[in-house]
């Protein structure tokens, strides 16, 4: 009812207004877009993320004009019903975090994403409160939905430190997705790191982050997304194939590092089952990179128990695979570990992998590059168990695998145990690259096993044979390099034939060119009984270190070092260090080292052989194989299962395989089948037995090749002593065989200290006869063995010297002598330790010293020194150590018929002759015996005009000749006759006391030289003294006689005197010098610095001076080099003292440049007593500073330094310099110097 005035009505009209005008308000803030800070969460204007009204719709709806922070308050049951779309005003960023230290669970049971970011960019998802700490956890119940899924083009989005479960159940999808796109980019960029995941019911996971984009052009790939930082737990669904993180279609340039993926239980498939842990599939995928992830263990950094697979279903286990890799830009996989695993399998298919570490099989991938990865371990063992049941045979494991493009490098696979009781074959290779990759690969620094521990890979159960390889190829076409890689302590305890052990192995049948050096291979065991005839073959034996199969022309093996191989089993089985097989094949093995290989057989017929030299046409050089077959603490097979220790029986094996396995197994790998669990405890006793008394047949090289080969400079040792049997040994042997070929042996040392028992221990051996063997097969070589009449077989003869010379039609220059005579451990350096270098300072070093022949592309030894390549630069030392030191005590030739009229007497020493002397009749007196000694490889220190030989015969008699005189012939040979021009006309002898004697003309009378070419015999006649003798020229007048070469210091001069007493076609001399360097305490090389003119031909004495001036404090060495007008030359030394010192002066000074005035360089000299900080600095007339010649610390000394006037002006200017002392002392001058230009 209205009042009289009207004021109901008035009212209700305002009440009106005010409620129109608060919903105009109300909905037009929810209109606006979004800025700052927003909570969510129960009671929150935000109750959810993904439901109709919750923020994700809100975002969708309003946009951003700001950046924005959104709050979890509490837990949160979402239904996923709304994605996050790309929002309005893209360029600000989402923020969702909890809002305290306690964990906020956001949860659904929906069959889609329960989070979906659909375009979405710039969100992140941070866990932390306060930097630290999870505390938000996101859960999808549902096996049809995912956790997280990123579709169309859903960019630059991170999900950190938070708890991710989920349960989805497909082979490509996994509780977080990178999913396709319907826009042009893909997601991209996207982070996932610091988070954990796992099943959300406490069960198991199939597939964890997965990536399955869009394929229809490369803009379109997901690219630039990293995962890293994460930890996933319990990847396993029973006879599925199952991966942690798996890149499928349309994914490249993923960044995978710092995750740790492991099993917190036990995990039992009841069917085959299969894991790819992180699996890249797509043949887009390039840059890929995966780093520093553990895989492994039962929590983080593979820590706590072991990932274990138990149960008897045909379970497969791959850590890292590459299925499908891209070729544009390479992918790496670099510090990656994978242990604390234990696996168990029955598998069901032969010649499949069941264990694989890392599996690249397409694209361009690099395995290791800075760190490498790390497959078990190399400071431990038992790392990875693999323990396999049933009776399925050939059943693979592998610890690196490529088969496509890249390299392998600076990985680590070691701390291996394999058992179970599986009856069959079992294989482990280490490291394997296969196929035809279509550029050249490296596999270098690798360590398969440990250099320290032992048994770091080992056969814990002998029920089955097992095949064990270090590092496997098998690649055709390129250039495989194989460099620095360590292959130690692995062992293999079953005796079945059809084990193996091998460390560097390559294929037959392959065509790769190979490169491999550098590398060590030790300790490898094997029990294998591998002892039939075919098991001589290189690649079927039981225990190798080294083996190329390879058909190439172009192998070099060089650096390696072979040693410590075990042969374990009382069988006839083979230990091998190195082999080749294949009829077609070229290559060289040159400087590699060999000792330590052993057998513990006691059957008499087990062999040890350094080299298998089989088929092939190769270049064996400068090698040092020492082989005594062990110590008395060799460490025997034995096991330890259940806590009790017990020698593993060797006869009850329930083994029976072809030992012949095709190696050319499928590549494939099982994709739906893992790997026993076993209850032996591992360890092996230490049963000592010495194995250097066993009779074993022992070569260092067994020669079987079907073409010509080369055996150049080197050493083999073999010792030991058997305590009984007949077995044999041989420093180098050609079996008795039909297709024997022809072989070249120069400067080989082949010695054989070993003894004992009825067989016979030779030097050399050929067995096969004539057969291809000529009369140039063997010469300058050294052999030594314990028995003189046995040094050698020829066919079944045992033979001396003498008649192996007379059988073989050569090794004329060959030495040969006993071990009485020779003491193996004062010749060489540490027989222990497989060093076979030369005790240069031991009076035995003379049986190697100078004595081989000059071969052209042999120009170093197994250290690097270098070596002549030709006659003209001397002789060479025979064996793989050159050295330049001479020897001490000269042994001395073996006299046989002491002197006396009409009397012949030969000298010999190790099976040769060097002279013969004729004693002529009548004499009154002859001398009771001569000394003489041979100087191989030593050119006389008196110098011989012309050319001359590299050796000299010293022949000093005991007693007096007199009344008659002797005739003298000299054994010599060829390679020693050094510079000589024309040696096979112009050789003549020439003999020394004090002067030289050059018996120049030819013929058989007095005093006249008899050259008998052919037989290298040279005589001369009517001698009635002694002293030293030599070869020369058949024209060897001296062009120059010096009588003196002195010195003199004055000051910072040294004044060099020197007289000749006669000169020939002397054109002059040039003065040459050098100093004493104090850094490296070596002289500099030779310079010259300055010519003096010589006088011709002249019979009179004449007398030369030369002054080097201004030199510095410092201690210097000079010579002469005397040239000819024909441009000959020959150098004289300094007489002692050898040096000239220019000391310190005794007081500082500053002297005059010179020239002066200066056009527009000089020279200024000054000197200075004592360490000081020097500076010499020019100035102008006006005082100031134009130029800095010195600004630096000197020590005491004389000094020159140059002015340059070149950009100043003409004038007068003034140079200073100043010395301050580190002592106090002090120095200050000042000069005037002139400039003209």
């Amino acid at each position: 009812m209205l009042n009289n005035t009207g004021g109901f009505m008035l009212t209700y009209s305002r009440v009106i207004v005010s409620i129109i005008l608060l919903l105009i308000l109300v909905n037009f803030s929810f209109a606006q877009p979004m800025s700052g800070n927003y909570n969510v969460g129960s009671g929150q204007t935000y109750t959810s993320l993904t439901g109709a009204s919750g923020f994700f719709n809100a975002v969708n709806t309003r946009g951003l004009n700001g950046n924005v922070t959104a709050t979890i308050t509490s837990n949160i049951t979402e239904n996923g019903s709304v994605s996050l779309n790309q929002w309005s005003g893209a360029s600000y960023t989402i923020t969702i975090q909890p809002s305290s230290a306690s964990v906020k669970t956001l949860s659904g049971n929906v069959s889609s994403p329960l989070i979906n970011l659909n375009g979405a960019d710039n969100l992140t998802i941070d866990g932390r409160f306060g930097g630290s700490g999870r505390y938000l956890r996101f859960v999808n119940t549902n096996t049809g939905g995912q956790t997280f899924r990123f579709i169309n083009d859903a960019t630059n989005n991170t999900i950190t430190y938070c708890i991710v479960d989920g349960m989805r159940v497909s082979s490509n999808s996994g509780i977080i997705d990178f999913s396709t796109t319907t826009g042009s980019t893909g997601n991209d960029n996207n982070t996932i790191s610091y988070c954990t995941m796992k099943d959300a019911s406490g069960g198991t996971l199939q597939n964890a982050i997965v990536s399955n984009g869009t394929t229809t052009s490369s803009a379109r790939y997901n690219s630039g997304i990293t995962i890293a930082n994460n930890e996933i737990a319990d990847v396993f669904r029973n006879a599925q194939t199952c991966s942690a993180i798996l890149l499928l279609n349309g994914s490249t340039d993923f960044t995978i590092t710092g995750n740790s993926i492991y099993q917190t239980t036990t995990q039992t498939p009841t069917n085959a089952t299969h894991w790819n842990v992180i699996n890249v599939n797509t043949s887009v995928a390039n840059n890929i990179v995966i780093s520093n992830n553990y895989l492994g263990g039962s929590s983080a950094n593979c820590g706590g128990s072991a990932w274990t697979i138990s149960g008897n279903a045909s379970n497969s286990l791959y850590f890292i695979r590459m299925t499908s890799v891209g070729s544009s830009t390479a992918s790496t996989i670099d510090g990656n570990t994978i242990a604390n695993i234990n696996i168990s399998s029955r598998p069901s298919s032969s010649g499949v992998a069941y264990f694989g570490g890392i599996i690249v099989e397409s694209g361009i991938v690099n395995v290791g590059t800075i760190t490498g990865n790390i497959i078990g371990n190399n400071t431990g063992n038992s790392s990875i168990t693999l323990s396999y049941s049933g009776t399925t045979s050939n059943i693979i494991n592998r610890g690196i695998v490529h088969s496509s493009r890249g390299n392998i490098s600076n990985n680590i696979v070691g701390s291996f145990d394999i058992g179970g009781t599986n009856n069959q074959m079992i294989r482990l290779e280490c490291i394997y690259y296969s196929g035809t990759p279509s550029s050249n690969i490296t596999i270098n620094d690798n360590i398969v096993g440990s250099s320290s521990v032992s048994n770091s890979i080992q056969q814990i159960s002998s029920t089955f044979a097992l095949q064990l390889t270090g590092i496997h190829t098998q690649v055709n076409t390129i250039l495989v390099t194989i460099s620095g890689n360590i292959v130690s302590n692995m062992r293999v305890t079953s005796n079945s034939s059809s084990s193996r052990i091998r460390g560097i192995y390559h294929n037959r049948s392959t065509t790769a060119s190979l490169s491999i050096t550098n590398n060590t291979i030790s300790e490898l065991y094997c029990a294998s009984s591998a002892s039939a005839d075919a098991n001589r073959y290189p690649d079927n034996t039981s225990l190798i270190g080294l083996f190329t199969g390879s058909s190439s022309a172009t192998q070099t093996i060089s650096g390696n070092t072979i040693s410590g191989l075990y042969g374990t089993d009382n069988s006839d089985s083979y230990v091998m260090g190195f082999g080749y097989y294949n009829n077609t094949a070229k290559g060289t093995f040159e400087n590699n080292r060999i000792y330590n290989l052993n057998h513990s057989s006691t059957t008499g017929s087990a062999k040890i052989w350094g080299i298998n030299a089989f088929w092939g046409s190769w270049n064996i050089f400068n090698n040092q194989i020492s082989i005594t077959n062990g110590e008395a603490t060799d460490n025997q097979n034995s096991v330890n299962i259940n806590n009790s220790k017990q020698k593993i029986n060797d006869n009850n094996n329930l083994i029976q395989i072809d030992a012949s396995v095709n190696e050319d197994v499928s590549r494939s790998y099982l994709r739906d089948v893992i790997v026993p669990k076993i209850d032996a405890d591992k360890g092996f006793n230490n049963q000592y037995t010495d194995l250097s008394t066993n009779g074993v047949i022992i070569k260092g090289i067994h020669d079987e090749a079907e073409f010509p080969s080369l055996f150049y400079y080197n050493t083999i040792y073999i010792g030991g002593s058997a305590s009984g049997g007949s077995a044999s040994s041989w420093a180098y042997d050609r079996p008795l065989l039909d297709w024997a070929t022809d072989a070249s042996l120069r400067n080989n040392l082949f010695f054989n200290a070993r003894t004992g028992g009825t067989g016979f221990h030779y030097a050399i051996g050929n067995e096969v006869g004539y057969e291809n063997w000529t009369g140039t097969s063997a010469d300058y070589n050294v052999y030594i063995a314990p028995n003189a009449n046995a040094v050698a077989i020829w066919g079944s003869t045992n033979q001396n010297i003498y008649q192996w010379r007379d059988s073989c039609f050569g090794d004329k220059h060959t030495w040969s002598t006993t071990t009485s005579v020779i003491s193996a451990s004062n010749l060489f350096s540490n027989i222990a330790a497989g060093n076979l270098n030369i005790n240069t300072g031991n009076w035995e070093a003379w049986l190697v010293s100078g004595k081989g022949i000059a071969i052209a592309g042999s120009s170093s030894d197994y250290n690097g020194n270098s070596r002549p390549t030709t006659v003209a630069g001397g002789c060479s030392d025979i064996g793989s150590h050159e050295f330049t030191a001479t020897p001490p005590n000269n042994p001395s030739a073996a006299q046989d018929n002491s002197p006396g009229s009409g009397v012949t007497s030969n000298y010999t020493l190790w099976g040769r002759t060097l002279i013969t002397i004729n004693w002529g009749t009548g004499g009154s007196s002859y001398p009771s015996s001569v000394n003489v000694q041979y100087y191989s490889g030593v050119s006389h220190a008196g110098v011989l005009g012309g050319g001359y030989s590299n050796s000299y015969w010293s022949i000093n008699p005991t007693g007096l000749l007199t009344g008659t005189t002797y005739n003298i012939t000299i054994n010599f040979g060829q390679h020693e006759t050094y510079s000589i021009s024309s040696p096979s006309a112009n050789t003549r002898i020439a003999k020394y006391n004090g002067t030289w004697e050059v018996f120049s003309t030819p013929g058989t009378g007095v005093w006249e030289s008899e050259l008998n070419w052919a037989s290298e015999l040279i005589t001369t006649r009517g001698m009635n003294s002694f002293s030293d003798y030599s070869l020369t020229d058949a024209t060897a007048p001296l062009p120059v006689e010096l009588c003196s070469f002195t010195a003199n210091v004055v000051k910072r001069q040294a004044d060099l005197y020197w007289t000749t007493c006669s000169e020939i076609n002397n054109r002059g001399f040039e003065i040459e010098r050098r100093i004493y360097q104090t850094e490296n305490s070596n002289y500099s090389a030779w310079n010259k610095v300055g010519f003096i003119e010589g006088n011709g031909t002249t019979n009179e004495q004449r007398n030369y001076k030369y002054s080097d001036l201004k030199l510095s404090t410092g201690k210097y060495q000079y010579r002469l080099k005397q040239i000819d007008f024909n441009g000959s030359f020959e150098y004289h030394n300094l007489s002692s003292p050898s040096e000239v010192i220019i000391g310190t002066p005794i007081a500082a000074d500053l002297f005059q440049n010179y020239p002066n005035p200066s056009n527009p360089t000089s020279k200024v000299d000054f000197q200075i007593p004592f360490s000081a900080k020097v500076t010499l600095k020019v100035y102008d007339i006006t005082g100031k500073e134009v130029q800095t010649l010195i600004e630096n610390e000197l020590e005491s000394g004389f000094y020159t330094t140059e002015f340059s006037g070149s950009s100043l002006a003409s004038g007068v200017y003034f140079y200073r310099l100043i010395a301050k002392g580190n002592e106090g002392s002090s120095f200050t001058k000042t000069m005037k110097l002139i400039l003209v230009k």
